[in-house]
């Protein structure tokens, strides 16, 4: 029971480090300082249109982490492994989780991780899913650049975390891993996000009991937790950003990384959302959708097992 509550600590800690890189990062838009090229203009007309420039330039930024990976350090002391040992790969998952509550919060997700209640409405993230593939050990000691991007889920109501966890030079690749999350929230909840974001796309399903968890779309969640009017820019990042993982343009190769002056912070180049040339021959299977059928698929064969 005392390990669950240090490893939350440690996750609140990673939340706290994220929330100071992201404020930093929108100081630096506020300011000028350190700017990435992709977002020069975009600030430079936030400047001057709107009137609400610290609002705007917070919804700019939650945009750029959706968009792009970004990075974190963790360093596998004796909390992780003996002395002159290796982590254990159990321990993985928890290098895993510390990135996701990081990058969580920078997409403004933070308090939403462990469930939050406002009035009645209730929203959180559950885990349906976490795959590793281990490549190479780390060693007791290590420094970890846990890199991670949000692509699009399976469902409209879902996300998925695709991690690399490199040497902190970027040089040797330890593992990877996806995260496949789901987003509930309570009916009232659902319902006042369901009448602000769906327009078109049809009413709210009645469901029972005003606190029940029900699915809520990942986008519409990502909007409101942001305050942004309009979901279609969430979906056509999350989509794009899945395309082009999935296609061949790897987005978490060390090879990308830039690091623009803050050192709890590591972003990437910009995804373009504009849809990627078509190529011959047969199209690229999804390999975070194979990976998942291939879960499914192990699952429901060992329901079947007996011993």
């Amino acid at each position: 029971m005392f390990y669950i509550y240090y490893l939350f600590g440690r996750c609140r800690l990673y939340s706290y480090r994220a929330s100071r890189a992201r404020k930093q990062f929108i100081t630096n838009l506020i300011t000028g300082a350190n700017v990435p090229a992709v977002l020069q203009e975009s600030t430079a007309h936030v400047k001057q249109k709107s009137v609400n420039v610290t609002a705007d330039l917070k919804k700019l930024s939650f945009l750029f982490f959706l968009q792009n990976a970004v990075s974190t350090t963790v360093r596998c002391n004796s909390d992780f492994a003996a002395r002159g040992d290796h982590v254990n790969n159990s321990r993985y998952a928890e290098i895993i989780e510390l990135g996701r509550c990081y990058h969580n919060t920078l997409l403004g997700l933070a308090t939403i991780g462990g469930g939050t209640k406002k009035g009645d409405e209730r929203l959180g993230l559950l885990v349906a899913g976490t795959s590793i593939e281990f490549v190479r050990e780390i060693r007791h000691g290590a420094e970890v650049l846990v890199s991670s991007q949000v692509v699009a889920g399976e469902t409209p109501e879902s996300l998925t975390y695709v991690f690399s966890l490199w040497s902190k030079d970027g040089g040797l690749l330890h593992a990877t891993s996806c995260v496949h999350v789901v987003l509930v929230g309570s009916t009232a909840y659902r319902e006042r996000l369901e009448r602000q974001y769906s327009g078109a796309e049809g009413a709210v399903q009645p469901a029972a009991g005003k606190h029940q968890w029900v699915k809520v779309r990942a986008s519409y969640m990502l909007a409101d937790v942001n305050g942004l009017t309009c979901v279609k820019e969430i979906k056509q990042m999350l989509v794009a950003s899945r395309s082009h993982l999935t296609e061949g343009e790897h987005v978490l190769s060390r090879e990308r990384f830039s690091d623009f002056g803050n050192p709890d912070l590591v972003v990437h180049q910009a995804i373009s959302t504009e849809p990627m040339a078509p190529k011959e021959g047969p199209p690229p299977r999804d390999w975070i959708r194979s990976l998942a059928e291939a879960q499914r698929a192990l699952r429901r064969h060992f329901r079947k097992v007996t011993f």
